[in-house]
């Protein structure tokens, strides 16, 4: 089963051998869906609360799944070569990509899961880049600090050694880091490409940093840079703000709480602001 929210998958859940699935989930308005082999999938569009939390979705059979044909069925004694997973990025279809991430690396995101979700993340969304996008890598505590000057999507090794070595310390300030991304979008610009910067972060800002993140966040929406916002495990409150940054920045909130969807959530944010 999925829930996901603005078409972007926020959950998987596991069903149990009766088909009941038992999940944390936070507060939000999802479509629920819930597929399996030989039968045909079901949805609905529901709010979740803790009043409002008990949902039945009832498979129908599929009467032409034949699984000797549809690829449940593996004859004995043969073998098979891997197909190739599909590209997710096909030129044709998505622009180039000019990413800044900016990385909360305050000391608050040292707790529970919170790196292991910003490396995950990252991680697979590197997988999938191609030769012709440029990835870079600003982190945001005390001071703000470029972990890694733009590269191609091509140096994949370099890109995933330095989100591995990710570490959690320090205190919250995040004027300096947005500052110092737009000064990197505007010298690694991509003509018709998507000029982006990412932020990832588990809270919301510190006030008195608040109102000059809102006006670069604005100043460089008329440049055409988009701004995004992936909050991780965050509050209610820190989500409030994060996504009217977003909002502002002409670009998406994301809401990242499980390690299934990390990349999946990045990956979507990609397709959808890059393609043609």
């Amino acid at each position: 089963m999925r829930l996901e929210e603005n078409g972007y998958l926020q959950l998987r859940l596991l069903t149990n051998n009766q088909g009941q699935v038992s999940q944390e989930a936070r507060i939000g308005f999802f479509e629920i869906s819930a597929e399996k082999s030989g039968y045909h999938p079901a949805s609905l569009e529901s709010y979740i609360n803790s009043r409002h939390n008990r949902f039945v979705l009832r498979l129908r059979r599929d009467p032409s799944f034949n699984p000797m044909t549809d690829g449940l069925y593996i004859p004995p004694d043969t073998t098979a070569e891997a197909e190739q997973a599909p590209e997710l990025l096909p030129e044709d279809q998505y622009a180039a990509n000019n990413i800044v991430f900016l990385l909360d690396i305050s000391g608050s995101m040292s707790v529970g899961d919170k790196m292991d979700l910003m490396r995950k993340a990252l991680g697979d969304l590197t997988e999938i880049l191609r030769p012709m996008d440029q990835l870079t890598l600003v982190s945001y505590a005390d001071e703000a600090r470029v972990l890694m000057t733009t590269r191609s999507g091509a140096d994949k090794d370099e890109i995933l050694t330095v989100v591995k070595d990710l570490q959690a310390g320090g205190k919250t300030s995040g004027t300096k880091g947005f500052r110092r991304s737009y000064e990197i979008l505007r010298k690694t610009f991509v003509r018709g490409g998507n000029t982006q910067l990412i932020v990832i972060t588990d809270g919301a800002f510190n006030p008195e940093d608040q109102a000059d993140i809102r006006k670069l966040v604005y100043r460089s929406a008329s440049r055409q840079f988009r701004t995004s916002t992936v909050a991780i495990r965050g509050g209610a409150f820190a989500s409030t703000k994060l996504s009217e940054l977003a909002e502002l920045g002409n670009g998406s909130f994301l809401s990242l709480d499980s390690l299934d969807i990390a990349g999946d959530l990045l990956i979507g944010e990609l397709r959808k602001q890059s393609r043609k």
